[in-house]
């Protein structure tokens, strides 16, 4: 049990990373707090989101807990799911104060006046949750909130595209030019990188969930994610930044995998998710952070090399880039295909052999060119025969369909297109008779085309094999360091392990 006249929460400079439980009952959440006092890293600031606790619950696990609390209760319209009345609410959150935690209380609800309770001091947090991500909107709520003087405040808006973010940036640096303690961050996925560059743009606190899968809110990133992938409390203005631009990086281990390669090169950097569907937008973004390169994936390698200067001639014949420098002028390179050569080359020479590619998107396209400059013979296969033909034709492969591909004897099969990480077959077993099998999906488990090859004989180079390799060439043309293979793997393989578990 903590002392609640003991100063409790908050750094004396700086920010903090707060980790968000949000369980059903009193004992789920003291077993949850047991494990987290067990686990390396583990937040020193938790908030209990005791939307589905009574009063003496809540009174019961703050006064347990080893370490200081922070007790929000949401209501639904606040993106929570306390059902109760106001009043209720309120007696939750005095029993919390009482009981020595800090609160967290919306500044337009009836609960916000317990932040002039005699005695409660510096802990009571006043918070607004929702509304448009947008300059004017926001300076308007933080101007309310802020009537009261000396308060810590925090504003949680809802970013509906990536470029929104970047008024958070504004009010920040505002509040901190007023003497305003504010927290500033944005929910969902277009919010998340406001998640991470929060603290260095002056928000006193970023919240992270306990583990993948235990998300309090929309976009939120797990506590690990927070202080060991992105050292999000490190982050300076000198610290270089690059990205991953695409519609689903978030499942991505790319950054996990490019923070331990910076580890390794001794360079202060962070590789930061981008995720947009709208690629005009997150270039923009990316340009306004002052991102200097990113790494891109489904769905822009195509649509952004038709924008790009090509750096290498992959990325020239291809039409397809995975790696763009943000200058002035965008350069686009290739390191899908040189990367695909590379990890063929050590299970069979490429040249003469029989190599048939599943999918016609910018992956397909680039695995394609490399292996038939290294002299393979090449061929696409797909659903869509005017796709899979228009891209064969780019590249100077043959096309077919995927019946095709029954019928068809091969020495290498290559899949590059995004099925089957959730465990779909899309290749009947039996139909497997080559020498080597290339997955460029990763997921926690091996795929179910990379489990039949295996079990048929064949050897297989799997999604990370593929991503770490591909990760070795981006790293050296963004940083100008080498990095070792084996460390983006094993990052990469870990990363993927713990959303498996």
């Amino acid at each position: 049990m903590h002392d609640p006249l003991r100063p409790p929460f908050w750094p004396r400079a700086g920010s903090i990373v707060i980790g968000s439980i949000l369980e059903t009952d009193a004992a789920r959440t003291l077993a949850t707090l047991a494990t987290l006092a067990a686990t390396p890293g583990a937040p020193g600031l938790v908030e209990l989101r005791a939307d589905h606790l009574r009063p003496n619950e809540v009174e019961h696990v703050v006064r347990e807990s080893a370490r200081p609390m922070l007790v929000a209760v949401r209501r639904p319209c606040d993106g929570g799911a306390f059902a109760g009345s106001e009043e209720e609410r309120r007696a939750l959150l005095e029993r919390a104060l009482e009981a020595g935690a800090a609160i967290d209380v919306e500044w337009d609800g009836s609960a916000a006046s317990l932040a002039t309770r005699p005695g409660v001091g510096d802990r009571v947090v006043v918070s607004h949750h929702g509304g448009p991500c947008r300059i004017d909107p926001l300076r308007d709520v933080v101007r309310q909130m802020a009537s009261r003087p000396g308060l810590r405040l925090k504003l949680v808006p809802e970013a509906s595209a990536i470029d929104e973010v970047l008024a958070l940036r504004t009010l920040l640096a505002e509040a901190a030019g007023s003497g305003l303690r504010l927290a500033a961050f944005a929910t969902g996925a277009s919010g998340v990188l406001s998640r991470i560059l929060g603290p260095a743009w002056g928000s006193w606190a970023t919240y992270g969930a306990i583990a993948p899968g235990r998300e309090t809110a929309a976009g939120q990133l797990t506590v690990d994610d927070l202080s060991d992938v992105y050292d999000v409390l490190a982050i300076r203005g000198t610290t270089r930044l690059f990205g991953l631009l695409g519609a689903t990086v978030s499942r991505s281990p790319s950054p996990a995998m490019h923070a331990k390669g910076y580890d390794e090169a001794g360079v202060d950097a962070r590789y930061l998710p981008i995720e947009t569907d709208d690629l005009e937008r997150g270039i923009g973004a990316a340009r306004d952070l002052g991102i200097e390169a990113v790494g891109v994936t489904t769905p822009f390698k195509e649509e952004l090399s038709a924008r790009c200067r090509p750096d290498d001639d992959v990325a020239a014949a291809a039409g397809a880039v995975n790696t763009v420098h943000i200058g002035a002028v965008l350069r686009g390179s290739n390191t899908d295909g040189p990367a695909v050569v590379e990890r063929i080359s050590r299970h069979l020479d490429p040249r003469g052999a029989r190599v048939a590619i599943l999918g016609a998107g910018g992956t397909a396209r680039g695995c394609g060119v490399a292996l038939s400059r290294a002299g393979a013979e090449v061929a696409l296969f797909g659903r869509s025969p005017e796709r899979v033909g228009r891209a064969a034709r780019a590249i100077g492969a043959r096309a077919g369909t995927i019946d095709d591909l029954a019928d068809l004897a091969w020495d290498v099969l290559i899949h590059a297109t995004p099925q089957g990480g959730d465990g779909t077959r899309f290749v009947a077993p039996e139909s497997l008779s080559g020498r080597l099998v290339v997955d460029a999906v990763y997921a926690p488990r091996a795929t179910a085309l990379v489990r039949d090859a295996r079990a048929r004989g064949i050897a297989t180079i799997d999604g990370v094999e593929l991503l770490a390799a591909q990760g070795v060439l981006q790293f050296e043309r963004m940083t100008g360091r080498a990095v070792r293979y084996e460390t983006l793997h094993v990052a990469a393989t870990r990363w993927l392990a713990r959303r498996g578990a």
